[in-house]
């Protein structure tokens, strides 16, 4: 394993005297680790599907700690006891019954870890991008995995997790403003709290797609370049490192999402308990208090309990990036 930087070209004498062709820095390449944040994140939104891609039910591997579980929704009920006038019993009202709870849902979770093919040679001669070998006039171009991953993959990760959140999810109630201000894309309700008549929350899951003002990455871009043997275009010829490029599309994100399981990647759990990178949570809330009542009505003597007040919280639900 080793980074190998692109190649870039230095115009102009740089701060040291040199110019021409030369290594790019980390911070040049961050515009390239943007986009391919912004690919994966364009890739997620397609669905469950997509590999990397969490969704609510069941099919792919069970994220929920501990696996089989699921989000539960509980709320409190509405009871009653009775006694028949007239009948065998005390003509009176019956003791109070115990306050019951019911499971309104339980909610599965998944994640996406397919397998996913690496690149070809072909593939790699096509759109990897140049870089020089420390030998005289030696240049070729990138193919090992573990050379990717040191290079590019890794920081792009690391980015995605505590930098800027570009293709990663979150779960709230509203549109959350997290790692800096972006677009999010709504992906659906993923958990609804229910109460007796406390009124109900809904939760979303939230995928962020990119940063409202990115030039902190593309302000440090540089070109990248390739070798083109033949034709009009023959020398060097730079790389389009956009998100529908082929050096990310063919080659970058499918390393990525070979790489987006395990600890400290892009794998997500979702737990009763906070670990890892906290990417918001959902609570089931229950209103504990209850209002008790009784009546008679012919030939029927009630007593109730009816759930009243505030509500508690019960159980606070959260996602997790390991």
């Amino acid at each position: 394993m080793a980074i190998q930087r692109p190649l870039t070209f230095q115009s102009d004498a740089d701060s040291s005297g040199k110019q021409g062709m030369r290594e790019m820095t980390d911070s040049e390449m961050g515009l390239l680790r943007y986009n391919l944040a912004v690919a994966y994140g364009d890739s997620l939104n397609s669905g469950i599907g997509s590999v990397g891609a969490i969704a609510t039910g069941t099919g792919k591997a069970d994220i929920f700690s501990p696996i089989g579980d699921g989000v539960i929704d509980t709320k409190r009920n509405f009871v009653e006891a009775t006694n028949t006038a007239g009948g065998s019993e005390a003509e009176d009202y019956p003791a109070y019954p115990t306050v019951t709870t019911s499971v309104i849902s339980t909610t599965r979770w998944q994640q996406n870890f397919d397998s996913v093919t690496y690149p070809t040679n072909a593939t790699m001669d096509a759109d990897s991008y140049l870089y020089y070998t420390d030998n005289a006039y030696d240049f070729r171009y990138l193919s090992l995995e573990a050379d990717f991953v040191s290079t590019i993959i890794s920081d792009t990760i690391s980015d995605m997790r505590t930098g800027h959140g570009v293709g990663t999810y979150y779960v709230a109630a509203a549109e959350p403003f997290f790692l800096g201000a972006g677009t999010w894309t709504n992906k659906g309700t993923v958990m609804t709290d229910t109460t007796y008549d406390a009124g109900s929350t809904s939760y979303q899951l939230y995928l962020k797609r990119s940063l409202t003002d990115a030039s902190s990455y593309s302000n440090s871009s540089k070109p990248m370049y390739r070798w083109v043997t033949s034709g009009a275009n023959q020398g060097f010829n730079e790389i389009d490192i956009g998100t529908s490029g082929n050096l990310i599309q063919n080659i970058l994100l499918p390393i990525l999402r070979r790489n987006c399981s395990g600890s400290g990647q892009l794998q997500y759990q979702v737990s009763a308990s906070s670990t890892g990178l906290a990417r918001g949570s959902c609570i089931d809330k229950r209103q504990e208090g209850y209002t008790e009542s009784r009546t008679y009505s012919h030939p029927l003597y009630y007593s109730r309990r009816t759930p009243s007040g505030p509500t508690s919280s019960i159980t606070q639900y959260h996602l997790n990036l390991t």
